[in-house]
């Protein structure tokens, strides 16, 4: 690409260990239907597969479109996005996680033109459609009751963003990341917040990109309570952000996904207590626990909890519709 065109986007790969899925998604971002120049800029940070090496090849092969960002060490999720930020050069910049693919062609048009009619608006994103290692496809996992402009509280309560694939945001609209931001586990739930510091969120109800689930990624590779405590990470440094203005919706927050975190691990206890050989239920004291604690009453307590968060929800878009 000539140094003398600045490209309208910057599609900004990141990847680790990704030999299974990188080739799909470099080969779906060269296919998109664009009017505009955009540039390919791949932070592969320090695969120890074979990610390195393919990426390599397709640079050789699109010399003009597509830059490599130079690792001399694994940075971590976080820093990695950060450092590649500052070398992307569009006016928007596309975010394109090395296991995911843009199944559809006119995915970056159609938020570039949405963002380009809404000058006052930070970020768009869409649904994505889900797939998952044993082939199963699900077409969307956004909620019904998502409404097409979000603002600052909305994404307090929740991270409507399905993941970082579907999003395209202006650039240059944060000039420093804040330093507790580098020193967090996940980078998309702050970021988005960061944007909405500059204006509200566009959300497209169409599944235009893939979103791959398997063992091997970041969130769901890791267990439920490593994901646990680094919410509750995310929670602490966002709350201190914003000068503890929504206080009451972070502790919220956190009580929910202790709330969730407990679900799922008894949930496993129990199948793991009901897998073969089979034993009758009274005589199975993993069986008895889980009825113990489910019927608990500071189990019932964290239930309220969870269903206070979600009433809350409901109500905070009710008045946001009103």
């Amino acid at each position: 690409m000539s140094d003398a065109i600045r490209p309208k986007v910057s599609v900004l790969v990141l990847t680790y260990n990704h030999e299974r899925y990188i080739a799909s998604a470099l080969e779906a971002a060269l296919a998109q239907n664009a009017a505009f120049e955009y540039e390919i800029l791949i932070a592969d940070d320090c695969s120890t597969d074979r990610t390195g090496e393919i990426v390599r090849r397709f640079a050789t092969c699109h010399e003009s479109k597509i830059r490599i960002l130079p690792r001399p060490r694994n940075l971590g999720i976080c820093r990695n996005f950060t450092n590649a930020y500052s070398s992307c050069t569009g006016e928007y910049v596309a975010v394109l996680e090395g296991d995911d693919v843009w199944h559809n062609p006119s995915k970056l048009t159609t938020l570039v033109e949405a963002l380009d009619s809404r000058p006052d608006y930070s970020f768009a994103f869409h649904d994505v459609r889900l797939q998952f290692e044993d082939g199963r496809e699900e077409k969307g996992c956004c909620p019904a009751h998502v409404r097409s402009t979000l603002r600052l509280r909305d994404f307090v309560v929740n991270n409507f963003v399905p993941n970082c694939s579907g999003l395209v945001f202006r650039n240059r609209l944060i000039d420093r990341f804040p330093d507790w931001f580098t020193s967090l586990s996940y980078y998309d739930w702050p970021l988005h917040v960061l944007h909405l510091l500059h204006g509200p969120a566009l959300y497209l109800n169409e599944p235009l990109s893939t979103y791959r689930i398997h063992s091997g990624g970041a969130w769901h590779g890791a267990g439920t309570q490593y994901r646990l405590e680094k919410l509750l990470e995310i929670f602490d440094a966002l709350n201190r952000h914003l000068n503890f203005e929504y206080d009451s919706i972070f502790r919220m927050n956190a009580n929910y996904w202790r709330v969730q975190t407990e679900n799922e691990t008894l949930r496993r206890q129990h199948v793991a207590a009901s897998s073969p050989p089979p034993v009758e239920a009274e005589e199975r004291p993993d069986e008895r626990e889980y009825q113990r604690v489910v019927n608990s009453r500071s189990y019932r307590l964290a239930r309220q909890v969870a269903d206070t968060k979600q009433w809350f929800a409901r109500t905070l878009r009710f008045k946001a519709a009103a």
